[in-house]
């Protein structure tokens, strides 16, 4: 297992020197001069649920999350740190590797320690890239957050309009999608007795 390094000083009017990276914390010019570690970490709350990350910069990673700095978006994640603090959550780096390997790592660590589970995990989204797709949970929340809500004639609007733009530009999100047959039955079924105005 390796450990992370946590001995990093404050200095003050210090250049950029050899690629470092100088940040502006609570007044004073925090300074990292360190080589970058690729690789693959674990965030576990006090609770045992646990976030499977990875990073070109681990340690830039890691003091961004102390300072609940581009996290929001993994609302899990970002929900344990205000509700229990950085200071409670233990972060390890599982595994240093290549940049090609990251992806796949991801995945597998992901899977050991099941963190798209919620009961056991605090990712939102399917590991193994920058984006990853969400979660059956995270989808079915979604689903049912969305289920019965009405657009408003201004949403419906612009949904109108990004179709029509979509379908001059020949970009149409449709195109080229394979539909069953089951599906074209429903399509038959719901333009029966239907009538068109003739446009001349």
């Amino acid at each position: 297992m390796f450990q992370t390094n946590n001995n990093i000083a404050p200095t003050a009017n210090i250049n950029n020197i050899g690629g470092g990276v100088k940040y502006l914390v609570e007044g004073a010019t925090l300074f990292l001069h360190m080589e970058r570690i690729f690789g693959i970490y674990k965030i576990t709350n006090p609770i045992g649920r646990v976030y499977i990350g990875q990073s070109i910069n681990i340690e830039k990673r890691k003091w961004c999350y102390s300072k609940y700095q581009n996290c929001k978006p993994q609302t899990l994640l970002y929900r344990s740190l205000l509700k229990y603090r950085w200071e409670a959550h233990r972060f390890e780096i599982l595994q240093q590797c290549e940049p090609n390997q990251l992806n796949p790592l991801e995945v597998y660590y992901s899977e050991l320690y099941q963190s798209c589970n919620p009961k056991y995990g605090l990712n939102i989204r399917q590991c193994g890239g920058s984006k990853g797709k969400l979660s059956d949970e995270t989808r079915k929340k979604i689903s049912f957050k969305l289920t019965g809500r009405e657009r408003s004639e201004g949403h419906s609007n612009k949904i109108r309009e990004s179709h029509i733009i979509a379908t001059y530009k020949g970009k149409h999100t449709n195109k080229g999608r394979i539909l069953s047959e089951e599906h074209k039955e429903k399509i038959r079924n719901s333009l029966q007795g239907k009538k068109y105005k003739k446009y001349t």
